[in-house]
């Protein structure tokens, strides 16, 4: 062994939680060799275009609810340890600006790219060391050490920081390589699967129906329950529906789906507390239906919903009694469908699943089988809804590992 090649700390990852990681492990009084092996040319390739490339780093309204995980209490004690409050006055301190939109929080460069090239700027300042387009294949004990084999090398390191990321997006190097290493360590890991992803639909809605946007509720049903719900701006594509709101609602759906179960997707295109009296109490009884749904419906979707309803294009609301009028009302408030699958991973921008939070210590991230290994943000069972929540996990996590290696060794 070289000593060249025996590190202190060897943080597998250069992306959001590994970045943070390296920077916070560099704090300590004691002066330690960390590298950070990434996979990449570059660091943080994921972390540059999340936001759709601003980059909301954190929100306003961070708690465990906003999260899927099996383990919320653990997930309740890693997210207490930073606050949002905390993640503002951590980036602060690196030289981020920040702004706030609707509880979220962003750089004020309004640029994920100039974010990353900040923290990545900071951790090489601080000392850490870093390897590119090299990635790690193995790791195992060997005596007080942790041998990481990768394609072109080996290193040996006293801790290690497992940060390589999920599936999620493969176009950004995303393979999976640390669920694999968690495995061949004999872990169990619940399936990993895509999360924030458009859910399929196929057959439910006429091709023209591509590119609507529309406000409404989705809700998801499960043996006569919903088992999630949103509201906002649905988009319909071909054979799919996207949009926020179904991105929140996936990581529930594509679960039960696939383990095989019929999962129901219900839409209410009408507005909240909607009463189709007061809209139609002032409209002439000679206004034919379609042109009395313009205000509320895409002129698009119109024929469709009428032909559900049995209401012909050229009816009039004196034309067609209350009850095939309630009935055309009550589809609008429950369009409802079976999901027929979801987008993969080259889609989704978190994935779900992973290695359960009781498998470490939600104060440190340390392995409570393996000391001196530490997981961090996508490899674990816990994914969160739009809106800056993956992100603060992957800070969240990264920093208590980094926290718990920058002091003795």
């Amino acid at each position: 062994m070289k000593k060249e090649d025996n590190f202190d700390i060897i943080i597998i990852g250069a992306g959001a939680a590994g970045l943070v990681a390296a920077i916070e492990a560099m704090r300590g009084t004691v002066k330690k060799r960390v590298l950070v092996l990434e996979k990449n040319p570059i660091p943080g390739k994921k972390l540059s275009r999340t936001g759709n490339g601003r980059c909301n780093f954190t929100n306003r309204n961070i708690s465990a609810k906003h999260y899927n995980s099996s383990d919320k209490e653990s997930l309740d004690l890693i997210l207490s340890s930073f606050t949002f409050e905390d993640s503002l006055l951590f980036f602060s301190k690196e030289g981020i600006v920040p702004y706030e939109r609707n509880g979220c929080f962003y750089p004020y460069s309004g640029e994920a790219k100039s974010f990353r090239d900040l923290l990545f700027l900071c951790a090489e300042e601080a000392g850490a060391i870093f390897t590119f387009k090299d990635s790690a294949v193995s790791l195992k004990k060997e005596g007080d050490l942790f041998r990481i084999n990768t394609e072109n090398d080996h290193f040996f390191a006293n801790k290690v920081i497992l940060s390589t990321g999920g599936l999620a997006a493969p176009d950004t190097g995303a393979t999976g390589e640390g669920y694999d290493i968690l495995s061949s360590l004999g872990l169990d890991l619940k399936k990993p699967l895509p999360s924030l992803s458009p859910l399929k639909c196929e057959g439910t809605f006429p091709e023209d129906f591509a590119g609507i946007r529309v406000y409404g509720r989705i809700n998801i049903a499960h043996k006569g329950r919903v088992v999630a719900s949103d509201f906002g701006e649905l988009q319909f594509n071909k054979g799919s529906i996207s949009g926020i709101p179904v991105l929140d609602v996936s990581s529930p759906a594509i679960r039960l789906f696939d383990e095989g179960e019929r999962v129901k997707i219900s839409l209410d295109l009408l507005p909240k507390d909607f009463e189709p009296s007061i809209l139609l109490q002032d409209l002439r009884s000679d206004i034919r239906v379609k042109d009395a749904l313009l205000s509320i419906l895409n002129y698009k979707m119109i024929p469709f919903f009428l032909k559900k309803a049995g209401i012909s294009l050229h009816d009039s609301l004196s034309d067609i009694s209350p009850k095939k009028l309630k009935a055309l009302f009550d589809i609008l408030s429950s369009f409802t469908f079976d999901m027929t699958g979801y987008a993969g991973f080259e889609k989704a921008q978190t994935n779900s699943g992973g290695l359960s939070l009781s498998e470490v210590n939600p104060h440190t991230m340390e392995l409570l089988k393996f000391p001196g290994l530490f997981v961090t943000g996508e490899l674990l069972d816990c994914d969160g809804i739009c809106g800056g929540y993956n992100l603060h996990f992957a800070f969240a996590t990264g920093r208590l590992a980094g926290k718990a290696l920058a002091g003795g060794k």
